[in-house]
């Protein structure tokens, strides 16, 4: 039975889709760094 209500509360709190952080805003840092210079093979 707690289980059912933790569960239960959990959901009653998860309505609000504005103030959520998704990963991908994180995608604008890390693709700098993808896109950098490789200096690891020069020969």
């Amino acid at each position: 039975m707690f289980l059912a209500l933790s569960l239960f509360m959990f959901r009653g709190f998860a309505n609000y889709a504005n103030s959520a952080f998704a990963p991908d805003y994180l995608a604008i840092f890390t693709n700098f760094f993808y896109a950098a210079s490789y200096f690891h093979d020069i020969s």
